[in-house]
Parts: structure tokens; C-alpha cells; sequence
């Protein structure tokens, strides 16, 4: 068996093996248990809660391989899990996420946008998302 540093946070199984969450993300790979490998992915803290099951089709990642992926939220941004280990930070060097041991989340699909959102528990202003289509807009009241 495998052991890990810290309490297990999330498991999320997908075609080939599993992701595991404690003191980082490590994907194991295989089906019989005394053949399977472990692979420390990426450092980092996951938040409990957030891991969201997506189909593929509906959070395309270029390059990644086939299949539904997770959606999770760690300490390091928000990270898309596809099978064989692929990991894509698709939050980094946009979003900083404050960190809060755990939290939930949902995948949202309203008129052609997808989103991903998630809430942390304790946490004041502590919406992340992801999305495939974003628009903002910004109404300034300036004194004329």
C-alpha cells in the first residue's frame, strides 16, 4: 500500500487510476494493487470539498488526453486532473487563491458558459472560478 505525510483529502478516480490529495497530488497509476505506481505531481494543499467531475467535452484542455477531467482547487490555484497524471493550473498568474483547509464547489453550464465555482468555508471574499468564456464589465462613478 502507499502512505501519506498528511490526512487524505480527495480521491478522485478517472480511466487507468487515481488522483490522491494529502500533503500533495500525486496520481497513482494502474488497476491491480500490487502494480501499481505513485507519482508525486505537484506540492501543494488541497482544498477539501472542491473536486468537481467534469466531462471532457465540457472543460477542453489543448493537449490533454481524452476523458473527463476534475476540477479541484489547491493552494496553488485551480487544477484540471485528466488521466495518465496530466495536471494543467489553469488559474495560474491569474487568480490568487487564499488558502482554507476545506470548502465546495459546482460545475455551472448557463447559456454556452461553463464555469466552475467554488466557495471556501471561512473564507470572506473567497470566489475562485474558471471558465471557458469570461466577460467583465466595470461601471466607475466618477464625480464630473
Amino acid at each position: 500500500g502507499f502512505s501519506f505525510n498528511r490526512r487524505v483529502t480527495a480521491m478522485l478516480p478517472l480511466e487507468g487510476g487515481m488522483w490522491v490529495c494529502s500533503d500533495a497530488l500525486y496520481w497513482i497509476s494502474g488497476k491491480d494493487p500490487t502494480k501499481m505506481r505513485m507519482d508525486r505531481v505537484e506540492n501543494g494543499l488541497g482544498i477539501e470539498g472542491t473536486a468537481v467531475r467534469v466531462p471532457g467535452n465540457r472543460f477542453p484542455i489543448d493537449n490533454a488526453p481524452a476523458g473527463d477531467v476534475w476540477l479541484f482547487t489547491t493552494e496553488n490555484g485551480v487544477v484540471a486532473l485528466k488521466t495518465n497524471g496530466f495536471l494543467a493550473n489553469v488559474t495560474e498568474d491569474t487568480y490568487e487563491i487564499p488558502y482554507q483547509p476545506a470548502g465546495y464547489a459546482g460545475f455551472i453550464e448557463t447559456g454556452g458558459i461553463n464555469r466552475y465555482v467554488v466557495q471556501m468555508d471561512g473564507a470572506t471574499s473567497s470566489r475562485a472560478i474558471a471558465s471557458d468564456a469570461v466577460s467583465v464589465r466595470i461601471i466607475r462613478n466618477v464625480a464630473q
